[in-house]
């Protein structure tokens, strides 16, 4: 689990740096348009390959209970539902980009940090059900 949660942080530096490669190309003036930079911060949604790796660490996790306790498996549901619910949201970000709401992509992508920040404790909770 721990690459696949490794490989998230990765992406959504990836996502950041292209947030911000596209910022500084319409403060520059390449781009004229809303529609040019939703068209830019999809593009590095989609190479960042989060989906990709948040849907893998979800079937670690999914995996990691099967087999397990109770206690294990409880743990594991909680986690699934947690980067299930990340997932969403990342999905959620290209729908805003393709519909041109800022609004909506900025409390998307305030609500990726929130359900992160959540991750963790459950992770840890996993680590110690599933010894």
């Amino acid at each position: 689990m721990v690459p696949d949660d490794h490989r998230i942080a990765v992406a959504y530096r990836a996502f950041a740096k292209a947030q911000t490669d596209c910022q500084a190309r319409a403060q520059s003036g390449e781009f004229t348009t809303g529609a040019e930079i939703a068209a830019c911060f999809d593009k590095g949604l989609s190479s960042s390959k989060l989906e990709e790796r948040i849907d893998a660490f979800r079937r670690d996790v999914a995996s990691v209970g099967q087999g397990g306790s109770v206690a294990c498996k409880a743990a594991s549901n909680h986690l699934v539902s947690l980067i299930e619910d990340e997932k969403k949201t990342v999905q959620a970000m290209h729908a805003d980009l393709v519909n041109l709401d800022s609004n909506s992509f900025g409390t998307h992508l305030s609500h990726t940090g929130v359900v992160s920040t959540a991750e963790g404790p459950a992770g840890e909770v996993l680590a110690r059900a599933c010894k």
